[in-house]
């Protein structure tokens, strides 16, 4: 009997070596890359294209001896990386960083009143720029206004159970837990406030990973709720993956609070009730947030109300701070505020530690500073006036919160040991 044709071909190309995996089988590595990464410290660890060349295709443009066919060009969308001068114009049609079409929600600068800061120059502009009598008279008024406008802060160390399981894990690390433990009583806290409940729409901005907003979903758990994360940077990671997996609502989107008009999106406007979130959201992000969420809002009617974990003061700026008027009322004026938000650094840097849970804090001096001998100030009074400074920034934003109709008041939503930036804005109707 023959063979058929296929086992006839199969004899015919069969090799000596046709029992070797072909996976054990390792093509040549290839010569690496000879750049430089400063940033990284290190070579860059990207093959060479061809055996004469001395850098990968990216860092070709450094190679020094290019003609037309190989010549690279930064990319004019971002000169951080580069591209194939010959395609450019297909290059241009599918880089990941060309400008994207604008969204309907997208308007220029509409929570920031400016971009910059819009001190007018007729006075100390920062704290290394005042004399000792200066900052001494600063120092007063500070401790006067505190003392005479800001109410005392009561501790709300909440604790939600639906949290409870995930607490008691042991191979939880020290720094998720204390994570675990602000969400924890953030949620007690929304959940105290009547805020949780049907046909809402939560809007976290400045949401990262988006833990907050997982944790609140994963106890509302209702097909009626939208759930929206703001955030001006894509993350790895992203808890909100597995609230899609469940079939909940939920859109993350990036942009800049700086330019969000919120009522432009369809789950504000389907929705009943707004409630806006953030966990550490910094500066003048913070603001923005406030902005965006009651006075550039078309839905402001809907909003029930909102929980701000603030932080970072010394990153506020004065064109974007929304309680200027309150400030100006009680005597601190525009040409003092970049002295208040170096003094806001004092919280959280003049205690002598060498760092912090949160990370390095900018704005504030150097702690030996012989001024401060001068005024007889020891770092726990610096670190005291540096709180009364956050709790009088704080509370100005709570003002605003008011004005809108809204009950709101501040609260210690965590102990010290858990994070410095322990307080949060809570408002609603």
């Amino acid at each position: 009997m023959e063979p058929d044709n296929n086992t006839a071909k199969a004899n015919q190309t069969a090799s000596p070596n046709e029992n070797i995996d072909s996976k054990e089988i390792k093509e040549p590595a290839r010569r690496p890359c000879k750049f430089y990464v400063a940033r990284k410290k290190r070579y860059c660890r990207v093959g060479v294209l061809r055996n004469n060349d001395d850098y990968c295709a990216e860092h070709s443009i450094n190679q020094g001896e290019e003609n037309e066919d190989n010549k690279r060009i930064p990319c004019p969308f971002d000169p951080a990386h580069t591209c194939y001068e010959k395609l450019l114009s297909m290059h241009l049609k599918k880089c990941n960083m060309r400008p994207k079409e604008p969204k309907e929600y997208f308007s220029q600068g509409i929570n920031s009143d400016d971009i910059c800061d819009t001190t007018n120059g007729d006075g100390p502009i920062t704290l290394a720029e005042m004399s000792v009598e200066e900052l001494r008279t600063l120092i007063s008024l500070v401790r006067s206004v505190h003392k005479e406008y800001v109410p005392q802060i009561p501790q709300k160390f909440g604790f939600h159970p639906d949290l409870g399981s995930e607490m008691l894990r042991t191979d939880v690390g020290e720094s998720l837990m204390k994570h675990l433990v602000q969400n924890s009583s953030l949620l007690s806290i929304l959940d105290e406030s009547k805020l949780l409940k049907d046909s809402t729409c939560f809007i976290e901005f400045g949401s990262g990973k988006g833990a907050l907003t997982f944790w609140v979903a994963s106890t509302c758990k209702s097909e009626n709720c939208h759930f929206i994360l703001l955030d001006r940077q894509s993350h790895r990671h992203k808890k909100d993956n597995k609230l899609k997996d469940a079939g909940l609502n939920v859109e993350r989107i990036r942009i800049d609070i700086e330019h969000l008009k919120l009522d432009k999106l369809p789950a504000v406007v389907d929705s009943k009730h707004l409630v806006g979130i953030t966990k550490h959201l910094c500066g003048a992000a913070t603001d923005m947030a406030l902005k965006c969420l009651l006075e550039t809002n078309d839905e402001v009617s809907k909003v029930s109300g909102l929980a701000l974990a603030t932080c970072c003061h010394h990153r506020c700026t004065w064109a974007g701070y929304v309680a200027k008027k309150y400030l100006e009322e009680w005597g601190l004026s525009e040409k003092y505020f970049k002295c208040l938000t170096g003094m806001a650094g004092w919280a959280v840097c003049g205690t002598g530690r060498a760092k912090f849970e949160d990370g390095p804090t900018e704005g504030s001096e150097v702690i030996n500073n012989p001024r401060y001998a001068a005024l007889n100030l020891s770092i726990e009074e610096r670190r005291k006036l540096g709180l009364q400074v956050k709790e009088i920034l704080d509370h100005g934003r709570s003002l605003y919160a008011k004005s809108f109709g809204l009950t709101s008041a501040m609260y210690h939503y965590v102990d010290t040991s858990t994070t410095l930036e322990n307080v949060a804005i809570v408002a609603s109707r």
